[in-house]
């Protein structure tokens, strides 16, 4: 794996089977006797853009304070939408994937990535679970070791660097970036409605400046009256 390609934040929706959906939803009868199921369609919001913005903490007690520390322009980051999607019933759009890309990371910096979540279908959805990857590059771009996702909790999490490239966290692998998600789980998002998320991303001490991180990962959902029988 000397050579990567970056790998978008996916949105996959976890749908149920056709028979099942049937069962379970249908949004009109036509007179003619023909049955239109309804759609099961989240995405990102192509009416507000993500956001991406760097804070530092004075201890680690201390708030979120805007802004590098001393106010320094050492690091940069961005997030992005990709690959328009459009509800067959509804024709409204969205996007399904998301970037997060941080150059110049250091230890103690900190990056909150805010972004809207849209159900563009015709059935509620509940969102009710998420993992995390990515990949770390160099200045130039090449590609150094993946990023291997660690759940501590409900809301918390860790990647650490892959250098033994085996996808598992032993030997030499590091904890570079605590997750915090600010938005619990399970949340429903009904029809034509928007849901705004939030990730807190704190670089460990392991953070490499001259390098960037890609982070992605999987947002997980379902119909809203299968969850409780299929997730419980």
């Amino acid at each position: 794996m000397k050579s990567k390609v970056a790998i978008p934040l996916g949105l996959i929706i976890l749908m149920s089977t056709l028979g099942i959906v049937y069962a379970g939803w249908t949004d009109q009868v036509l007179i003619e006797g023909v049955a239109e199921m309804g759609s099961l369609t989240l995405a990102y919001d192509d009416e507000e853009p993500p956001i991406c913005t760097e804070f530092h903490k004075v201890n680690d007690e201390g708030p979120l304070i805007p802004g590098e520390y001393l106010g320094k322009d050492v690091a940069q980051c961005r997030a992005w939408y990709e690959e328009l999607i459009v509800d067959p019933h509804t024709e409204k759009e969205g996007y399904k994937e998301l970037y997060i890309e941080i150059y110049n990371a250091y230890p103690s910096l900190h990056v909150r990535t805010t972004y809207i979540l849209h159900n563009i279908g015709t059935v509620p959805i509940i969102v009710y679970d998420r993992t995390f990857s990515g990949e770390k590059y160099t200045s130039a771009g090449e590609w150094v070791c993946d990023l291997i996702f660690e759940q501590l909790g409900p809301q918390d999490y860790v990647l650490w660097e892959d250098y033994n490239d085996n996808g598992v966290i032993d030997g030499d692998d590091k904890p570079v970036i605590e997750f915090r998600i600010t938005n619990g789980i399970p949340v429903q998002i009904d029809p034509c409605t928007v849901e705004k998320r939030e990730i807190d991303m704190h670089f460990l001490q392991d953070a490499q400046q001259c390098h960037h991180y890609l982070i992605h990962g999987t947002i997980f959902g379902i119909q809203w009256n299968k969850y409780y029988e299929t997730i419980g």
